[in-house]
């Protein structure tokens, strides 16, 4: 299976976060900080943007040249007339920060630490949306629609599509690597699918928290957390 990997190097700049991000990441969805905390995060952050390396690369395949074990360990559709190509993609804001967290929690600094970790979850989602919107204007360049996002845990996709994944990119152009746990390395690294359409297709919220089963989660997003 052969197909050029693109490999995009943004500006740490360019990844949008906001402190209301950090907060929710930090403590939950109902979690307000106060002016003191607020002030700290907003440190915090602009620490966690220096020491970020963000990078992405996706390729596009044709899904009927896929292995048949990649078609069905990705639900991928079977009508490949409509939906012709797919594209996966790994990114990673590079090891320094999750180092950073570590280094914060064993000096006993644990408040900067889960406030570095949670600036690194919301500068991850940024990322990952930046990576989609690459994977979307591409879609269009072959006359075809972006779908929704997907991923390994997500959407009832197995943690073992990692593998079909990293079958179809080659993340070492990046430094991401699979561990035997399927875990990957960079830990604030992401990877997901993206099906091309012959038509427009939905794309939007799949792969957040308005789609996701887990209605109990403290971090979800615009629903209220089950009692």
């Amino acid at each position: 299976m052969t197909s050029d990997n693109i490999i995009i190097s943004p500006k740490p700049q360019d990844l949008a976060v906001t402190i209301k991000q950090v907060a929710r990441y930090t403590g939950g969805s109902r979690y307000r900080m106060d002016a003191d905390m607020e002030k700290m995060a907003v440190s915090v952050l602009e620490e966690a943007i220096n020491l970020i390396d963000p990078a992405l690369v996706y390729s596009v395949h044709e899904i009927s040249q896929l292995h048949n074990d990649i078609r069905t360990g990705l639900f991928l559709p079977e009508n490949t007339e409509e939906a012709p190509k797919i594209a996966g993609c790994i990114c990673t804001l590079g090891p320094k920060l999750e180092t950073s967290v570590s280094e914060a929690m064993q000096t006993g600094d644990g408040l900067r630490g889960v406030l570095l970790d949670a600036a690194g979850v919301g500068l991850l989602e940024s990322l990952g949306n930046l990576s989609f919107a690459h994977i979307r204007d591409k879609a269009r360049k072959y006359d075809l629609y972006a779908g929704c996002r997907s991923g390994p845990g997500y959407n009832h996709v197995p943690m073992e599509a990692q593998i079909h994944l990293f079958s179809m990119v080659d993340s070492t152009g990046i430094g991401v690597f699979l561990r035997n746990s399927l875990v990957m390395s960079p830990a604030k690294s992401l990877s997901f699918f993206v099906v091309f359409y012959k038509k427009p297709h939905a794309e939007s919220d799949a792969y957040k928290c308005r789609t996701c089963d887990l209605t109990d989660c403290s971090y979800r997003i615009g629903n209220k957390v089950k009692k």
